[in-house]
């Protein structure tokens, strides 16, 4: 039975890898995504898309012109590719804190920061624009809420740079969880991430303003290649 669920993860891990790399094999976008409204992109609209065509239209996206502004952004797991029930209950469950039990998006705490990053001329850096942000939980119990002084917690910090793509080699948002990253805007010393979190990356690309689409890796977990599809919305 072991052997049989193990073969089974496996084969779907395989075809969740498939259906992220394709897009990158064919050159010549679907009808359904080169006809796709970006300016009238719900998460359902998307998840219609399926897996291949949601990689497909991130890969055509813009990573933006800056960086998203500060404010929270509701969260959807897309519902795309055979892996996303796991995807779901690692990022509910799993990613939760202690006495969370539901990821309800991401917190963006600063996006105007200043910070040295490692610039294309190997050995120098260049000042960029650097923020701060973390994941937004709803918090379970009742006793909890009232220990924690409300109904939200944010947790599981990460650093806000433009960088380029580890799937396409493309410019695009990077939601970096490594401890490295956040000692780099002076966030280290205040919550650090442990391991797996630490080897989390979030790769976004903005579908419209406000709108981001977004695929979550973890280093454990295969890397970008075998990533988890979300939407981010800015909720005003």
């Amino acid at each position: 039975m072991k052997t049989m669920v193990g073969a089974s993860f496996v084969a779907l891990t395989g075809v969740n890898v498939l259906q992220g790399i394709y897009p990158l094999l064919s050159r010549r976008p679907t009808l359904m995504v080169s006809e796709f409204d970006a300016a009238k992109a719900t998460p359902e609209s998307l998840e219609k898309l399926g897996r291949s065509g949601l990689v497909e239209l991130w890969h055509g996206l813009p990573a933006g012109s800056s960086l998203p502004r500060e404010g929270f952004y509701k969260g959807t797991i897309l519902k795309a590719g055979p892996l996303h029930p796991a995807s779901r209950l690692i990022t509910h469950r799993v990613f939760a804190p202690s006495g969370c039990d539901r990821w309800l998006g991401k917190t963006v705490e600063a996006s105007s920061l200043n910070g040295q990053q490692d610039s294309p001329i190997k050995g120098q850096q260049q000042l960029q624009q650097l923020g701060y942000g973390e994941n937004t939980f709803r918090v379970r119990q009742a006793e909890a809420v009232e220990r924690r002084g409300g109904e939200q917690e944010n947790a599981r910090p990460f650093g806000i740079r433009q960088a380029l793509s580890r799937v396409d080699g493309r410019p695009c948002i990077c939601l970096d969880y490594s401890n490295p990253a956040l000692a780099a805007i002076g966030q280290k010393k205040k919550k650090d991430n442990v391991f797996p979190f630490s080897g989390m990356r979030d790769e976004l690309r903005e579908v419209r303003p406000g709108m981001y689409i977004g695929l979550g890796s973890m280093t454990i977990t295969g890397g970008p290649y075998n990533s988890a599809l979300f939407v981010l919305e800015r909720v005003e």
